[in-house]
């Protein structure tokens, strides 16, 4: 009750408000000291890239690199279960080196672990 009292009896309403200030401002050569500082910053700056692309760079470069190595990790296991696998079906006794290439040919599905 006494908000609705307060905003009816106000001294002066919206329009009234935005006319006088409108006014003053006109009259006072423009608001200075309203403007946004912002607008002096650099783009860069203002948008944080300065902080964001160099941690963006450092994440993507990290993230290439550890996929990487699982690559080569799993490729190198992957060609040693071959082997050990292939040792049993073709002993060697560690006389001669076993082509990696040729054994698959020569294995059955079923024979290699992980086959596309």
């Amino acid at each position: 009750m006494r908000i609705s009292t307060l905003i009816r009896t106000k001294p002066f309403n919206a329009s009234e408000r935005l006319v006088k200030f409108t006014e003053f401002v006109l009259s006072n050569g423009g608001m200075k000291e309203l403007l946004v500082e912002g607008r002096k910053i650099p783009f860069m700056k203002y948008h944080n890239l300065d902080i964001f692309v160099p941690l963006g760079a450092i994440n993507i470069s990290t993230s290439y690199i550890l996929s990487s190595l699982m690559d080569i990790n799993y490729l190198s296991t992957n060609d040693l279960r071959i082997l050990v696998q292939a040792d049993r079906l073709y002993p060697s006794n560690g006389k001669e080196f076993v082509d990696i290439n040729h054994l698959q040919c020569h294995l059955a599905a079923d024979d290699v672990p992980y086959s596309s």
